[in-house]
């Protein structure tokens, strides 16, 4: 009888092994690779950002970002970059221009860009893009000037 009920009580162990095994596959298969960033790239929160060393235009930042399948950084909240530029006191360009047609600051995705969370330091002018400060402020620049930038690339 004790012969039966441990082979009975390993096979239900051994079924419940077997099915621990598979979910966790299953589950390691759908998450996000967070992980994998070009060489280069900085990883943060399932994103990976690339913060340039060399200056560009803003529409030479936006092509280098695009061939790097990304876009000049468009941020979620004022604190994004906080733990990554924290004490860094550069401006780089980010993915904010003037539109003419809508009379406002705009995302390069076409929303509003919200002044009231990235303040700007001085009066901006309308035929300009946007540098950012990772002290959270804005300055406006000719698109024609150069400048450092910041790519962002999504995984989720």
């Amino acid at each position: 009888f004790r012969d039966t009920l441990w082979r009975w009580i390993s096979g239900i162990l051994g079924v419940i092994c077997l099915s621990l095994i598979i979910i966790l596959g299953i589950l390691l298969n759908s998450w996000p690779d967070c992980r994998s960033c070009q060489e280069g790239w900085i990883g943060y929160q399932c994103k990976c950002y690339f913060v340039s060393s060399d200056s560009k235009t803003w529409a030479e930042s936006m092509d280098f970002c695009a061939f790097h399948n990304s876009t000049l950084l468009q941020m979620d909240s004022s604190d994004e970059l906080d733990s990554f530029l924290k004490l860094n006191k550069k401006f780089y360009w980010i993915g904010v221009h003037y539109s003419n047609e809508h009379a406002a600051w705009l995302w390069i995705n076409g929303s509003a860009f919200p002044q009231d969370v990235f303040p700007f330091l001085e009066t901006p002018n309308t035929e300009n893009c946007i540098r950012y400060s990772p002290s959270n402020s804005v300055l406006d620049y000719p698109c024609s000037d150069t400048n450092r930038f910041i790519c962002k690339q999504r995984f989720s």
